[in-house]
């Protein structure tokens, strides 16, 4: 099982709920965003079971995309060109998460995919309106069309394009193609709409997972002004042991009310062939209004057995908590 070992190093509504492709929503159950593709145990009974059939390889890529331009001149839009290390016959899945955000005096950012190819995408990271984007960076995520893996995406502005105020968003995703049984489902921020007169608050996560489809969650609480929420989306078989997923949170390193910029945690799972390919985004943020939102999140010294998270804001902003989710790639 996937264990957190946690590490100080810092001293100091509206709710509205919508299906997608007319699938009939399921009961909700316990939320998925955390956590592990279990192991398979052998059978202890005499007779000897036939091996099962061994996994599709995954051929997915991984990346990420940072602004380059400097923090006194901000821009409010920056591109970026990914090129796929390996050939595809046709133009794979591709979605982003947000890993990096610097914004003031309102957040507005978003991570889009431009276009996509065989051998490549164009990714952009862009601000709006009277939004200084000072910075930020998305991590990206090719998923091959022919893959048990499936992913998506969703945004509040799909179903209110003119700007309604976002409290609760609850949206049944099907997937295009059913899955065996149930399967794992990770979901990460990738785009932010949040006015800074109150603290800038905003999750998303998945539950209710059948082999049809899931819940997507999209949501603020208490006096949070959030006018758009956008979150991308991945499955795969809870069978498969090349796979790895789970979440990293701040208030495992202390509670939200003690202030401090660093946070970094110690992620253990079960041992892999090799270091994995390991794509990781936020999730959640809650933060302190009339100030900058700084806030970056890392992934370091991946091996086998697990790997370091970081998340970190800085100077005079005000981080009372967040969260970021992880899959890993053995392939």
């Amino acid at each position: 099982m996937t264990q957190i070992l946690s590490e100080d190093r810092d001293s100091g509504s509206d709710s509205d709920n919508t299906v997608v492709e007319g699938a009939v929503a399921p009961q909700p159950k316990d939320s998925l965003i955390e956590s592990e593709t279990p192991l398979i145990c052998d059978d202890t009974s005499s007779v000897e079971e036939p091996a099962p059939p061994a996994a599709e390889r995954l051929k997915v890529e991984v990346g990420e995309f940072k602004t380059l331009h400097h923090w006194t001149k901000p821009t409010a839009s920056t591109c970026h060109t990914a090129f796929f290390a390996q050939a595809h016959t046709t133009a794979p899945k591709l979605v982003l998460g947000l890993n990096k955000v610097d914004l003031s005096p309102i957040v507005r950012l978003r991570a889009a995919v431009r276009s996509v190819d065989p051998r490549g995408a164009h990714i952009e990271l862009a601000a709006w309106s009277t939004t200084a984007h000072y910075g930020s960076g998305c991590a990206w995520l090719a998923v091959p069309a022919e893959s048990d893996i499936q992913c998506g995406r969703h945004s509040t502005w799909e179903d209110w394009p003119f700007g309604r105020r976002v409290q609760k968003k609850h949206v049944w995703i099907a997937f295009a193609r059913p899955f065996a049984a149930p399967p794992r489902v990770v979901a990460w921020l990738d785009a932010l709409d949040a006015c800074m007169m109150a603290n800038v608050r905003a999750c998303v996560w998945a539950d209710g997972v059948t082999r049809e489809g899931f819940t997507l969650h999209l949501s603020t609480w208490a006096d949070s002004r959030l006018w758009q929420l956008g979150a991308g989306w991945l499955a795969y078989p809870a069978d498969r042991t090349d796979v790895r997923s789970g979440a990293f949170h701040t208030e495992s390193i202390r509670p939200a009310a003690q202030r401090q910029h660093k946070h970094r945690g110690h992620i253990e799972w079960e041992p892999m062939t090799r270091a994995p390919r390991v794509f990781a985004a936020l999730s959640m943020l809650d933060f302190e209004k009339w100030k900058n939102l700084r806030v970056q999140m890392q992934t370091s010294e991946v091996s086998a057995t697990g790997m370091v998270m970081d998340i970190d804001s800085w100077h005079d902003t005000v981080m009372h908590k967040a969260s970021a989710v992880y899959v890993a790639f053995d392939d």
